[in-house]
């Protein structure tokens, strides 16, 4: 960002603020909030800077350090900061949503969830995305992007893989080693983060499914955003302030491969390092998450219009409203 502060924000050179965000979840947005978001979304595409960054996740011999390891949260972290930013820049009211996929978890079958409809992310089941907030959106090919829901996998990371991810007590766990070779002291724990955040992706389908294609779908960076959120909840139960910055797990070539070791280049986003993604920097000065978040406490519609308090199975939770025209069968209380 290039302009001038003034005390905790910076002065753009249009003279427009440029205050720290604040990420909420998708639902949880004001029907403003949600339609300048699209607009921000839409003004990237037609400029070529949503291409462009997402060309960045596609080259996975220029990023090195993006998968199969320790450095997969904070290379993350560094890069939809910077999608985010790119988005501030057109309209600083306006912060990157995030797609939190228990509440789509919650229901028997993922795609009855409201979210699949013309008012939000497209009703489109499988094939190109004609509905919704991007219907027309092109891919990395030029061509409609598609969504192939729940043909390659039946579920979403849910409530219980994101309990199992913070339940985790060490870094090792957390930021995992996800590709050892022999001679590794870690073995693999197959309930980590990036590898539960494997699910989502193959249930979108489409462009979701492979890394060299799934940032071109923009439920790409909403959805990292949730798995960015899910790590800062771990690191503000699990670390201290001071521990945060410096705890990386160890250096090891039988463990993961030397890009994704602690000081080596976050390529392509020199000059940082791996660990430089672990810096309170990101929550202190660029954005926070909303504490708003779905609740039942916060009523029957758990503070959106697309959410409701499921209280027929189990324990109240909250859960995407059903799309209308699909069986509410097993709703009984409530």
């Amino acid at each position: 960002i290039t302009g001038r502060m003034s005390g905790p924000s910076c002065i753009l050179p249009s003279g427009r603020v440029y205050v720290k965000g604040v990420r909420k979840e998708y639902r949880m947005m004001s029907d403003n909030e949600r339609a300048r978001f699209h607009a921000a979304m839409w003004a990237l595409k037609r400029n070529g800077d949503y291409d462009r960054l997402a060309h960045i996740h596609a080259n996975v011999n220029q990023a090195p350090s993006a998968h199969s390891g320790p450095a997969f949260l904070a290379w993350h972290r560094e890069y939809i900061k910077r999608f985010e930013i790119a988005l501030r820049l057109v309209d600083p009211s306006v912060s990157l949503p995030y797609w939190d996929t228990t509440l789509e978890g919650a229901l028997a079958d993922v795609r009855y969830s409201s979210l699949w409809t013309a008012e939000l992310m497209g009703s489109t089941m499988n094939g190109a995305v004609t509905s919704g907030a991007f219907r027309g959106w092109t891919a990395i090919t030029g061509a409609t992007m598609v969504r192939n829901l729940g043909r390659d996998s039946g579920r979403v990371l849910n409530s219980n893989d994101r309990r199992l991810a913070l339940g985790k007590t060490r870094i090792e766990s957390v930021m995992a080693f996800t590709s050892t070779r022999a001679g590794c002291p870690y073995s693999i724990e197959w309930d980590n983060l990036e590898f539960a955040h494997g699910y989502s992706h193959v249930y979108v389908g489409g462009e979701m499914l492979e890394q060299h294609t799934a940032a071109f779908d923009p439920i790409f960076f909403l959805y990292h955003s949730y798995i960015d959120s899910m790590w800062e909840d771990w690191r503000i139960a699990r670390q201290t302030r001071n521990t945060r910055p410096v705890a990386y797990p160890t250096n090891n070539p039988a463990c993961s491969s030397v890009a994704h070791f602690s000081t080596s280049p976050m390529s392509p986003f020199a000059p940082l390092q791996n660990i430089d993604g672990c810096s309170n920097d990101y929550t202190d000065n660029l954005y926070s998450y909303d504490t708003r978040r779905p609740s039942c406490a916060l009523g029957e519609n758990c503070g959106s219009k697309f959410l409701f308090c499921d209280r027929s199975h189990g324990a109240a939770h909250c859960a995407a409203k059903i799309r209308l025209g699909i069986p509410c069968a097993g709703y009984v209380r409530g």
